[in-house]
């Protein structure tokens, strides 16, 4: 259990009652208090993260189904309860409906049962929680297991992923859409499907045929690994054609789905018009159609210039020098290809260094096959020694 699990923030507008939250509930929880609405959020803003939110409905100025709105908007993890003396059925409804609330409960209301739903509360926080961390960290470590063996075992492959990654996150940052798991997850994979689908010597062919083909091999492939069906889905629309639909948020996973799509199409056909294998005039005179017309058109055009980076996207200095390959580090970016003494391609110009990486790089300069030394650049602000 971690400290965040016995974090709660109660929120009404009489101080007694708050007074007596403290006196019944302070020794056994991490317990805060706030004054009205706007207080609660200023203290969730500055506090944050909290457990669970139990909150009044009759309030001055923001009333609790407002505020369970705008709280849940900004900390979607957390487990949110009503406890109110007005327990007419609308108030319900709009409680459940607006605010997505775990529990409603009426005033007053006894001290054992407003503390097991505290604890119910709690458990539904830490499986919330818990299913993130399996995502992000479990999944995630897995799945860049797996792309890093792909780059390793394919470098040109490796490569073309790592720059419709990229694009990806270009694209996302520009339209202001929030960093997504999906997103980049489904960006890494989306071409696992060339390591089935034929295409001779050159799996960077990139023809509309056999894209297609790779992304509905790869989400076959894709398809039984558990809590993947929304990154699967996205590689399998991935060639969709269609406009961004103008709201961009990501809360429903169908939005999110073709939102994730749309992007990932565009990523790709960006490769694509850098390789000379579509116009660049016709990707662009696709993406300005839209709501969303001129800022991708802005994007895309900056993408497909390809322009050298000096600055990480904090303003830190970019670092590119050449090293002893026994000086590399995790983070580092490889700033040119790696081949073998007799001209074998080993690792692409743009992968980024990994544990798995730097040891293949290591074996192969102290078996002499590679140069012991490379280029490689990284940020200042993640300081290599």
């Amino acid at each position: 259990m971690s400290h965040n699990d016995r974090r709660i923030l109660m929120v009404d507008d009489e101080p007694n009652i708050l007074d007596g939250f403290r006196r019944s509930l302070g020794r056994k929880y991490e317990l805060l208090t706030a004054i009205g609405g706007a207080a609660a959020l200023a203290v969730m803003a500055e506090k944050g993260p909290f457990a669970v939110v139990v909150t009044d409905m009759q309030m001055p100025g923001m009333n609790g189904v407002q505020f369970l709105e705008a709280a849940r908007e900004r900390n979607k993890d957390t487990s949110f309860m009503m406890l109110t003396g007005n327990a007419d059925q609308g108030t319900a409804v709009q409680a459940i409906n607006r605010g997505h609330i775990f529990r409603f409960l009426n005033k007053p209301c006894a001290p054992e049962l407003l503390e097991e739903a505290l604890e119910a509360a709690i458990r539904q926080y830490q499986l919330v929680t818990a299913e993130r961390v399996l995502l992000r960290d479990t999944l995630g470590s897995s799945i860049r297991v797996l792309t890093e063996a792909l780059a390793l075992s394919d470098p040109a492959l490796g490569e073309l992923v790592i720059s419709v990654r990229h694009n990806v996150s270009a694209l996302c940052e520009g339209l202001g859409v929030p960093a997504d798991w999906r997103f980049s997850m489904a960006a890494s994979l989306s071409l696992l499907g060339f390591v089935v689908v034929e295409t001779g010597d050159d799996h960077t062919a990139l023809s509309d045929e056999k894209l297609l083909e790779c992304a509905e091999c790869g989400a076959r492939l894709l398809r039984l690994i558990p809590r993947m069906e929304q990154v699967v889905a996205i590689i399998k629309r991935q060639r969709e054609a269609g406009e961004l639909p103008q709201d961009l948020c990501l809360d429903q996973p169908a939005a999110a789905i073709t939102i994730g799509a749309r992007l990932l199409r565009i990523a790709v056909d960006v490769e694509r018009a850098c390789r000379n294998l579509m116009p660049a005039s016709a990707l662009l005179d696709q993406v300005r159609h839209g709501p969303h017309g001129a800022p991708l058109s802005a994007i895309c055009g900056s993408l497909l210039s390809k322009a050298p980076k000096t600055t990480g996207g904090d303003g830190q200095v970019i670092r590119r020098e050449l090293l002893n390959i026994s000086s590399l580090h995790e983070g580092m970016q490889l700033e040119e290809d790696i081949r073998t003494t007799d001209q074998k391609l080993i690792l692409a110009k743009g992968n980024h260094c990994t544990t798995a990486l730097i040891e293949r790089l290591r074996a192969f300069a102290k078996a002499e096959r590679i140069p012991s030394e490379v280029t490689v650049s990284w940020s200042e602000k993640t300081n290599p020694a």
